[in-house]
């Protein structure tokens, strides 16, 4: 797609990052991670927050944050800052790239095509309702997911079944709702004589999840 005189989609991607960092920012220790971060917090150290009400539930039940808060309590906390700019930069970037490359193949000019990225990122960014953007300010596990999410969608229309199933695996452990709709959108892409071996793997790797996930949220519920 590209040539001599442009910019590798990689390359262009972290340029665009580094206009959407300008642009908007970067947050820290606000917003979505006000919920994961004090659990991941519990779960390194079970004496704090234990008379918080949103911890405590959590910590209780299987439920949407409790695989990327996991991930997270791995890592000492005097590293989270420098791990969650890590976490944000690399998906940004994977993400962005999803986009150009997607957009690349329906159009022809390379400069389009960027221009596309940017209006998609840019211009429609905060605009979405309930604030489910595309692209986030922040490391959290929307954004996570959608970076696997466009490159599962990539490879199932490449009839790549295994690779986008995998990917939409992980999308999903990451942010059900979001990674559920990919595994859908991927099937819908997919050459039908590989819906088999694709739902079969995909179906049995998220189930035991998803039915626990549904099984708390249904108990957490009924209690209140």
């Amino acid at each position: 797609m590209t040539s001599n005189h442009t910019l590798p989609f990689w390359q262009a991607s972290i340029l665009t990052y580094l206009v959407l960092l300008f642009a908007y920012g970067y947050i820290y220790g606000a917003n979505d991670q006000m919920d994961f971060m004090p659990y991941a917090l519990h779960i390194q150290q079970p004496t704090l927050f234990t008379q918080d009400f949103y911890v405590n539930c959590l910590s209780q039940r299987i439920n949407e944050r409790f695989i990327l808060s996991h991930c997270i309590a791995l890592f000492p906390e005097n590293t989270w800052k420098a791990l969650f700019f890590i976490i944000h930069a690399t998906c940004s970037i994977i993400l962005i790239s999803g986009i150009f490359t997607w957009a690349s193949k329906f159009i022809a000019a390379y400069w389009l095509v960027l221009l596309t990225g940017f209006a998609t990122l840019i211009l429609s960014y905060n605009i979405n309702l309930g604030g489910n953007e595309l692209y986030y300010n922040m490391a959290c596990g929307s954004l996570i997911s959608k970076s696997l999410g466009i490159w599962a969608l990539w490879h199932a229309y490449q009839s790549r079944w295994f690779i986008s199933s995998i990917l939409a695996i992980l999308a999903t452990y990451f942010h059900p709702i979001a990674g559920f709709q990919v595994i859908l959108l991927s099937a819908l892409l997919l050459n039908p004589r590989l819906y088999i071996g694709y739902l079969v793997l995909s179906v049995a790797l998220v189930s035991p999840y998803i039915f626990f996930l549904v099984r708390d949220l249904n108990s957490r519920l009924s209690s209140e």
